[in-house]
This record gives structure tokens, sequence and C-alpha cells, in this order.
């Protein structure tokens, strides 16, 4: 199974918390960034300290997506 881990984007939320506590923190992730924005507020659920956060173009399916970008891939330097 093909997965992403959300550490990075939990350390640098954190980070953002620490830095700014009083600014509400909000988060957009498009394509494979939206992918690991859900997975981590699947993984913190209400101990983020995102106050909204939004996922555009999500690959729900990882798996179909990372095979049909590597055929385009391939396509596309077929035809160079």
């Amino acid at each position: 199974m093909i997965t992403h881990d959300a550490g990075d984007l939990r350390a640098v939320i954190a980070h953002l918390a620490r830095q700014y506590p009083r600014a509400p923190l909000v988060a957009v992730g498009y394509s494979l960034g939206a992918n690991i924005l859900v997975k981590y507020l699947g993984e913190e659920g209400p101990r983020t300290p995102l106050v909204a956060a939004a996922s555009l173009c999500n690959p729900f399916n990882l798996v179909r997506f990372v095979i049909s970008s590597a055929v385009q891939a391939v396509a596309a330097a077929r035809r160079c």
C-alpha cells in the first residue's frame, strides 16, 4: 500500500502554532498534498490546531493515481 507520512506537515503546523499562538491556522492541500492533509487530520483529530482545512483534487485511490501518473509519464516520454 502506498501512503505518505504526515510527519513533515505535523511539524510545520506545530511550528506555526508555536510561532503564532493567536493566529487562526488553516490549511489547503491539492492533489498529493490533499492526501497528506487528510491523513494528518485523520491522525490528529480534534488535537489539531487548525481551525479549517480544505482538500482539493484528492487522489483517494492513491495506488490508481500513481499508476495512472506513471503511464502518462511514459506515454509523454515516448512522444518526444
